[in-house]
């Protein structure tokens, strides 16, 4: 599964979901949900509440790398995660150096 959208259909038919069930569950749009399963977005920031539903990582999720079983991240560091890899390259490098600096800076 080389896209977003081939993961998510996987997952809502693997678990014997509608759209309409899925969109009320995660609290989206069902018409969001779908232009997702047709790849008309590359990312979301309800994938983490999606990898949650189906019961998968939000890094296989987003990208369709790692292991597809659930992550033992908490729902914010999902969060994170998956607004990093939403990211364009050029700038997941400066929000790595800011997470950085907030890091360094609270164990002062």
């Amino acid at each position: 599964m080389d896209t977003l959208g081939k993961r998510l259909r996987y997952c809502r038919r693997n678990k014997g979901a509608t759209q309409a069930v899925v969109r009320k569950m995660v609290g989206m749009s069902q018409a969001n949900l779908s232009d997702l399963e047709n790849d008309l977005y590359p990312s979301s920031s309800f994938i983490p509440h999606l990898a949650s539903y189906y019961g998968v990582s939000s890094l296989w999720l987003a990208t369709g790398k790692g292991e597809r079983e659930i992550s033992t991240l908490d729902p914010s560091s999902e969060e994170a995660l998956s607004l990093y890899l939403a990211l364009p390259d050029d700038l997941k490098q400066t929000s790595l150096e800011i997470l950085r600096s907030l890091a360094k800076n609270s164990k002062k």
